[in-house]
């Protein structure tokens, strides 16, 4: 690698492998966006012969993940995520129950991220298998074992995941694996036992899975409208709607929890802004006949503010990284860097940056008003990414949250207790951001 000179960038070695550290807002944007063509490889692990359910939208590369992401997109409109939402709001109903029952047996201080975690196991569980997980009322059940499983918990599966990151070729020949044998088996024969029970008894319902066997069966969705000559109708294969339904299950449940888990502990020390947004809340109840609906979670700008705030502060995903795919010329010098470079991301450090924002420690929802907002660095707010790698499942992701929060704080008010952090800690053994100790609120009805 020849010296890149680069102010607001730092050089360092990720094990053997040099690598680079950009903290700045101009020079995330060349890295995610202006320059995508030299950045289009994120340089994670995947082993499609060992481990098929590694090779997803996340880690596959060059005209791999550019194929399955045109595929995959359609996916994901708001028309998809409106036919999806009276599954969500099942379950959501569950988990207003589930939360009555809790208060009424005097059990007002709860583990918030273990119900908000049972909360999208069963939303994502439904969405993409059609399974009650019933993880609200079991649990022990099995979609969150397996889901609880895959994220981290200890220094050794962190190592062993940075090991087969910085040494690829190396981790491939060696049959290395990121999920265990007994995840692919459970995913392998729930998302079998799906498509043949479907496929048996004609079964059409307003899910993912839907999407996925239309996939498998003619490369392309029903309601598509015209394809271009350059698009590829190919159907997917088993193992490739296998791959995309894991990262779906996995990222879709914790990412969504954990932000719904960090805002939950914010309002409940921030009573002010809880009491205003519930106020919000009830009144689009109130104009939409007393119900909650797809176009209301819309309406609710405050929500939205509150929610971005709680992503600055806790992004889920805290560092993000892209692999340098041709030699790159740094703006502004005569210095290339050399391809395999990987350019590492941290979201966690930039979104709490007081270059970026005024007292970044501070929860303060306001920063992403409408009038405020505009005034906010591009590329110093990024919890899902940015540019063509940007997290695919943002709308669905958000609709989780937003649904959530609201069954929270409509008939609940979440307070702080003896055993709430002043702090959260973070779990450093983990490649999520997750809490050390858990978050301990008390609820209570309003």
């Amino acid at each position: 690698m020849q010296k890149a000179g680069l102010e607001k960038i730092s050089g360092f070695f990720f094990f053997t492998e040099p690598a680079l550290l950009a903290t700045d807002a101009k020079h995330i944007r060349l890295v995610l966006t202006n320059d995508f063509d030299y950045f289009h490889d994120r340089g994670v692990f995947v082993n499609e012969k060992d481990d098929p359910l590694s090779a997803h939208l996340f880690s596959l590369e060059g005209t791999k993940w550019k194929r399955l992401r045109k595929k995959f997109t359609p996916t994901f409109t708001s028309g998809k995520m409106k036919n999806m939402f009276e599954i969500l709001l099942k379950v959501a109903n569950e988990l207003n129950y589930v939360i009555r029952e809790t208060i009424e047996n005097y059990e007002e201080r709860v583990e918030i991220r273990d119900f908000c975690s049972r909360f999208t196991i069963d939303i994502i569980g439904s969405c993409a298998f059609g399974i009650e997980c019933n993880s609200l009322r079991d649990t022990h059940s099995e979609f969150k074992e397996i889901g609880m499983q895959c994220f981290g918990n200890s220094a050794i599966e962190m190592f062993k995941l940075a090991f087969m990151s910085a040494f690829q070729r190396f981790s491939r020949k060696i049959g290395c694996r990121f999920t265990t044998k007994r995840t692919e088996e459970f995913f392998f024969r729930i998302i079998k036992e799906t498509i043949d029970h479907r496929q048996k008894h004609n079964v059409d319902r307003n899910d993912f899975m839907e999407l996925m066997i239309q996939l498998m069966q003619t490369g392309r969705l029903k309601d598509e409208s015209s394809l271009d000559e350059s698009t590829d109708e190919s159907p997917l294969t088993f193992n490739e709607i296998a791959a995309q339904c894991f990262i779906f299950f996995v990222a879709g449940f914790e990412t969504s929890s954990s932000t719904m888990s960090y805002c939950l502990y914010e309002l409940a020390k921030n009573q002010d802004v809880q009491n205003r947004l519930r106020s919000h809340i009830h009144e689009t109840i109130r104009n939409h006949n007393g119900q909650v609906t797809y176009e209301g979670l819309l309406e609710i700008p405050y929500l939205d503010q509150v929610i971005n705030e709680t992503l600055r502060l806790y992004p889920p995903v805290s560092l993000l990284q892209r692999k340098l795919v041709k030699p790159y010329k740094v703006p502004g010098t005569n210095s290339y860097i050399d391809p395999g470079l990987v350019v590492f991301i941290s979201v966690y450090g930039i979104q709490r940056d007081a270059r970026y924002f005024k007292d970044p420690l501070k929860f303060d929802p306001t920063r992403f008003s409408s009038e405020n907002y505009k005034n906010i660095q591009p590329y110093s707010f990024i919890p899902f990414g940015e540019g063509p790698r940007q997290c695919i499942g943002i709308r669905f992701g958000m609709m989780q949250v937003r649904l959530g929060i609201i069954t929270f704080l409509k008939n609940f008010r979440v307070e702080v207790c003896e055993k709430t952090a002043p702090v959260i800690k973070l779990a450093p053994t983990s490649p999520m951001l997750l809490p050390k100790h858990g978050i301990q609120l008390k609820i209570s009805k309003i």
